[in-house]
């Protein structure tokens, strides 16, 4: 018999820029929403003991929900641009049926009543 972990939700506040990378729009329950993969690229000094220098690059989901930031996502923001997000980062438990395992997955969300995007940088014209 197998146990299945119990992992919780886990939501914060995120700070990050970035770069976009393949938008996309649509609805969903009927909301509509603007959605991409932002690069985001890390390098400093970490406060943790013991790491003394840190650099990373990761992808993470960005999800735009709402009528505001949907309609300005869709007609300002490209593939490619920088992008300064303030956001609700949620951690949850993702389960993957061929693994039979439990995977963390990470989302950075912008919703008409919390967070913003602002375009930093665009390369298209």
């Amino acid at each position: 018999m197998t146990s299945i972990p119990l992992f919780s939700r886990q939501v914060s506040t995120h700070f990050c820029t970035g770069i976009v990378l393949q938008p996309s729009k649509g609805l969903m329950q009927g909301t509509p929403m603007w959605g991409c993969q932002l690069l985001i690229s890390q390098c400093g000094t970490s406060a943790l003991p013991g790491i003394e220098k840190l650099w990373s690059q990761d992808k993470i989901a960005l999800r735009c929900r709402g009528t505001y930031f949907t309609s300005y996502c869709s007609r300002h923001i490209r593939h490619g641009d920088v992008v300064h997000v303030v956001s609700k980062l949620i951690h949850h438990p993702k389960y993957i049926p061929t693994h039979e395992a439990y995977f963390s997955e990470t989302q950075l969300l912008v919703t008409d009543n919390y967070g913003s995007i602002t375009l930093i940088h665009s390369f298209t014209k």
